[in-house]
């Protein structure tokens, strides 16, 4: 058995202890138990699916994810291990995981990993599901009280599972000192390296190496030309400027607004 997680084991036990008997042992509801038909075939989990943060209880952050495990549906958390002291290291937290089944006011949370042994926080629990507020309780006591957010995380990586939404763009994860997700976009050039010769250009959907130029602002055109960017070098070219558009022969500018050319002759669409 790995010691470090038999230490955090211990620990978190002696300090469930210690606030008063609220986690000794919870009582464990018959409607959650293995041979319950009803928690098997109930979907009450899809109601308690997304990120919750801990107000009352050893819960700092709790994750329901929609993914099946075993006869139930992927949950992590972190809790207070109840380690205290004043030199490093001395981690104050455990990570758990595991498996939900619930029905629509029981929950049974067991552990993915045997080795992990919390005693007196898994198991059982009678549940309240109020707005964005849930309540575990057991023996007739609420002994944690969580309410909704938008994400929760420890890391980068607990952002994946969530089903989050994401901007348009390349990006990653990472976890903000609030415990919240949040998603930076990256353009492709960053894993691109060009020569001193050209520059990286991202057109969206891939990134490439184009020859330095000079841009249209340094770029002075004749009459009847405009200047034209691409990939970020400028040049002349014969044609109007319309918007950020150039209407070449046989077109006209009819809309600059909507950068909008049309050919000479015909009526223009606003």
């Amino acid at each position: 058995m790995n010691f470090k997680r038999l230490a955090l084991g211990l620990a978190l036990s002696i300090s469930i202890t210690t606030l008063g008997g609220c986690y000794g042992g919870p009582d464990v509801p018959a409607e959650v138990g293995d041979t319950s038909e009803e928690a098997r075939t109930s979907r009450a989990w899809e109601n308690l699916v997304g990120a919750w943060q801990g107000d009352l209880g050893v819960f700092r952050g709790l994750v329901f994810t929609a993914t099946p495990e075993g006869a139930g549906r992927h949950f992590f958390a972190d809790v207070d291990s109840g380690v205290r002291c004043v030199r490093a290291p001395c981690p104050s937290e455990v990570r758990i995981e595991g498996v939900l089944t619930a029905t629509s006011r029981a929950l049974q949370l067991r552990l993915s990993d045997p080795s992990v042994t919390v005693p007196g926080l898994l198991g059982g629990y009678n549940y309240t599901l109020r707005g964005d507020v849930l309540t575990f309780t057991a023996g007739g006591r609420a002994v944690a009280r969580l309410r909704r957010v938008a994400s929760y995380c420890a890391a980068g990586d607990d952002c994946a599972e969530q089903r989050l939404t994401t901007p348009s763009c390349v990006g990653v994860w990472s976890c903000s000192a609030a415990r919240a997700c949040n998603w930076t976009c990256i353009t492709r050039c960053a894993t691109v390296r060009c020569s001193a010769s050209t520059h990286c250009v991202d057109n969206g959907t891939s990134a490439r190496c184009v020859p330095n130029g000079p841009s249209c602002a340094a770029i002075r055109c004749a009459s009847g030309y405009v200047c034209r960017d691409t990939d970020g070098v400028g040049a002349c070219v014969r044609g109007v400027a319309c918007g950020t558009a150039v209407c070449g022969a046989g077109t006209y500018c009819c809309n600059p607004l909507r950068s909008l050319c049309a050919p000479t002759g015909y009526a223009c669409i606003q």
